[in-house]
């Protein structure tokens, strides 16, 4: 029953400390129409109105946790760089091959399990101090390091394949969200870690 589902969302709002992106994701899927979600329109256009409606509460308790809609999006974004914090990142591994499967199945796995959001975060999102953010965050979290200990090219060039990889492998990712996430995350990171591997092998 959609009443029920859409009810049971609002009820976890009331509960929470504050509104989740979470929480938007679960009331897509549980079948509200994009003129409800607009997609979350770039997220930064959609409305408190449209926000509270969404989660059957007024504008009052949305402004008892956020500012505004700019806070709100704010906090989603944070929220992605804390998820991709609490990832197990390997700083020296004696399989390089299968620890690079394992970060992008890892990263992978968070972006089919979070898709509504992720998908207006990182494909709809114009945010472009995100955007670099996020780029910045996936070249240190582990490529730099993994560059660093497999491939013996000077810094300045193991820079700008770090920079080709994090690129090429956004745009895949973009792709296979965009296509409905027909493979999974385990397909996606074996063809993300052939492309990484052997582009690094041709560096060593």
């Amino acid at each position: 029953d959609q009443v029920a589902l859409v009810n049971e969302v609002a009820d976890r709002v009331r509960r929470a400390p504050a509104l989740d992106a979470r929480l938007l994701g679960e009331a897509k899927r549980h079948g509200l129409s994009d003129a409800q979600v607009g997609e979350l329109r770039g997220l930064s256009e959609i409305t408190v109105r449209e926000i509270a409606d969404l989660a059957d509460v007024n504008r009052g308790t949305f402004y008892a946790h956020y500012k505004d809609v700019s806070d709100l999006l704010s906090q989603v974004e944070e929220n992605v760089f804390v998820r991709l914090g609490e990832l197990q990142v390997a700083g020296d591994a004696q399989d390089w091959d299968a620890e690079t499967f394992r970060y992008l199945e890892d990263i992978l796995t968070l972006c089919r399990d979070n898709a509504d959001v992720y998908r207006a975060l990182i494909c709809r999102n114009n945010d472009m101090a995100f955007q670099q953010r996020l780029t910045e965050t996936l070249k240190n979290q582990y490529l730099r390091g993994f560059l660093a200990r497999f491939c013996t090219a000077g810094e300045t060039a193991r820079d700008y394949y770090c920079s080709f990889i994090v690129a090429g492998m956004l745009s895949i990712t973009k792709d296979w969200m965009n296509s409905g996430l027909r493979e999974s995350p385990a397909e996606m990171a074996r063809l993300g870690r052939d492309f990484i591997l052997r582009g690094a092998q041709a560096m060593r």
